[in-house]
């Protein structure tokens, strides 16, 4: 929208217009007389364009020769184009990031690879202009296997507890009621089945994973896990230092927006295999 002037300065524009384009008119008929066609032309292009700076504004001068219409419209392409460009490009990082995710559950590739991957993922999505928290979004389901990843080693320490638990019950009902009759209403009996009963381990499984919510709670998800068993006052306290640690890893990946060096290097050491994990924090435990 050109921009309103006033009477005074309209007028005072088209006084020096009006006189450029008769003072290059008359220049050009001279010209044309001496015969020096090729200044003539250039006085016949001035002239023409202060007669048109007189009669319309900049704006609506540009206007006439179509030439805004035409930017305006290269720019709305340029606009839908960037707008396919950032959706195409965040749907195929969606299904990159779930990918990277699965990728290789049991096979050779390194979470130090897996990181450099994610780096490279996350440049494309700034390269098109995708905003942080769209990425983060869009990178969920990563940081939820990460989540996943962390808590089965804490998953395997807590069952081979339980089961250690549990063969010292099942030890001591065999040998107090393996050898004979058994009553049934035996206290000393009632008792230890009734213990045998509470050291069965109970499995965790997820229907979906990576719309699993609870892994976003991740240090409530933890102790969740470890409630149902009668654990001693000793081991809870051999258990609480690695969830603590874990808690910590999984956060700073949370917040770096990827696997972190040290997260992945805890994976490395103690996803397989899975008893390993237990083996070292119990080492020496009665």
């Amino acid at each position: 929208m050109a921009v309103p002037k006033s009477k005074s300065t309209t007028s005072k524009a088209k006084l020096v217009f009006g006189a450029g384009a008769a003072t290059s008119f008359i220049t050009c008929i001279f010209l044309l007389i001496a015969d020096k066609t090729a200044s003539a032309t250039v006085a016949a292009t001035l002239t023409i364009v202060l007669l048109l700076f007189l009669y319309f504004p900049v704006i609506e001068s540009f206007e006439f020769f179509g030439l805004k219409a035409k930017l305006r419209h290269s720019v709305l392409e340029i606009e839908n184009v960037l707008a396919k460009v950032r959706k195409t490009a965040e749907v195929s990082a969606k299904l990159l990031y779930i990918q990277l995710a699965w990728m290789n559950r049991m096979g050779s590739i390194t979470w130090e690879k897996k990181r450099e991957l994610l780096s490279d993922i996350d440049s494309l999505l700034d390269s098109v202009e995708i905003n942080k928290n769209e990425i983060d979004n869009l990178k969920q389901p990563f940081l939820i296997m990460i989540a996943r990843d962390l808590l089965g080693t804490w998953q395997h320490a807590i069952r081979f507890r339980v089961n250690h638990n549990h063969n010292l019950v099942m030890d001591e009902l065999n040998s107090r009621f393996g050898n004979g009759p058994t009553n049934p209403t035996d206290p000393v009996y009632l008792d230890l089945s009734n213990r045998r009963r509470t050291w069965s381990y109970k499995s965790f499984e997820s229907d979906d994973i990576l719309s699993d919510t609870r892994f976003l709670e991740f240090d409530q998800f933890t102790k969740d896990l470890i409630a149902p068993y009668p654990f001693s006052s000793q081991e809870l306290s051999v258990f609480e230092k690695t969830r603590m640690e874990l808690v910590a890893l999984e956060r700073d990946c949370r917040n770096s927006g990827t696997i972190t060096k040290e997260a992945g290097e805890f994976l490395e050491k103690y996803s397989h295999p899975q008893d390993k994990l237990y083996r070292e924090i119990f080492d020496g435990f009665d």
